[in-house]
């Protein structure tokens, strides 16, 4: 694998969702979120690092509380239980790669040898704040491709309010203040903070505009916008235009399961959790950028309507086959 590609949004958008279903391609390697790459692209683009500087900088990426290392998720979803072990094998080969792109390969390369399908072609990293990096990351990986998931900011914010990373983020600042929020468990410094939906629907916009201007300089062949819905909705159909964008075959039995890991019925669910006065609030506050990426702004009731509208035979066909194939 001599690649890797990004899955980027605003967070609680459905980069998770679409990393899975990517996940069961036999040519990606789709992991979790790394976030020492924009670390490097930025604040040490221009350091050079020796082998135990870097393990230590890729070390230095905690989760959102503090609680966890990245690098241990990763060496984790590997199979890699000795982790003295495989920091001592890093070290003594890594001084062969002197890049910090062909050093971030090595480590993910040594990390999932033992997962990954022989054929893979490249990974699939899902840290959705990587987009507001783009400029830098291409740097650094300049044939990377990526992939910018919008969800509908209504819902979005209603579920970044239940997020307690999220909250933090918003109350840190970010991005204007504070960046590079997992190096040093910044982010754990925060203490916890109710967000109120208002804030994390202008937070939303910030980020999806500040996505879309880091991506401005790219072509056609690196970029691609995706909404959440038409995964949910259309999950083979838009697959197939990811797949298009990767350059990967499409076809086969892995298709049928990646499509099937949409719930159809998260439509309905999401509405749930929006009052018509939520609604009219979310709406009027950024109503230009809902309407750019073709989101309904009329009357909640009209709304509704829409949300809610299902194709029953659709959704039990896939039901079906989700048995079938014992996606859960």
């Amino acid at each position: 694998m001599q690649n890797i590609h990004f899955i980027v949004g605003t967070g609680r958008c459905g980069t998770n969702l679409l990393n899975k279903m990517l996940g069961y391609h036999p040519q990606t390697m789709a992991v979790t979120e790394t976030h020492f790459i924009s670390t490097l692209a930025t604040r040490f683009a221009d350091v050079e690092l020796s082998p135990q500087e870097f393990w230590t900088v890729l070390e230095e990426h905690y989760t959102s509380n503090g609680a966890h290392r990245w690098v241990d998720a990763h060496l984790a979803a590997g199979g890699i239980s000795d982790k003295g072990f495989f920091h001592k094998q890093f070290i003594e080969n890594c001084h062969i790669h002197t890049t910090h792109s062909a050093r971030v390969l090595f480590f993910l390369k040594m990390c999932y040898e033992k997962t990954a399908a022989p054929n893979c072609s490249f990974f699939i990293d899902k840290t959705p704040q990587y987009g507001l990096d783009i400029q830098a990351i291409s740097r650094l990986f300049p044939s990377a491709k990526f992939i910018h998931l919008i969800r509908d900011g209504r819902f979005a914010a209603t579920s970044m309010v239940k997020h307690e990373g999220i909250s933090r983020l918003i109350k840190g600042g970010h991005p204007d203040t504070l960046t590079n929020f997992s190096y040093e468990a910044q982010l754990s410094h925060i203490a916890p903070y109710e967000t109120t939906i208002a804030e994390a629907i202008l937070y939303w916009e910030k980020i999806v505009n500040a996505t879309q201007a880091q991506a401005a300089t790219l072509p056609d062949s690196q970029y691609l916008e995706l909404r959440y819905e038409d995964l949910i909705a259309r999950p083979r159909h838009t697959l197939r235009q990811v797949c298009d964008f990767l350059e990967l075959p499409f076809g086969g039995r892995w298709q049928w399961k990646a499509a099937l890991v949409p719930a159809p019925q998260a439509p309905t669910h999401e509405l749930a959790r929006l009052t018509p006065d939520e609604y009219a609030i979310l709406t009027d506050l950024v109503k230009d950028t809902l309407e750019v990426h073709s989101y309904f702004t009329g009357n909640f009731e009209e709304f509704k309507n829409i949300k809610t509208t299902q194709n029953i035979d659709n959704e039990y066909i896939r039901n079906i086959f989700r048995k079938i194939f014992s996606v859960k």
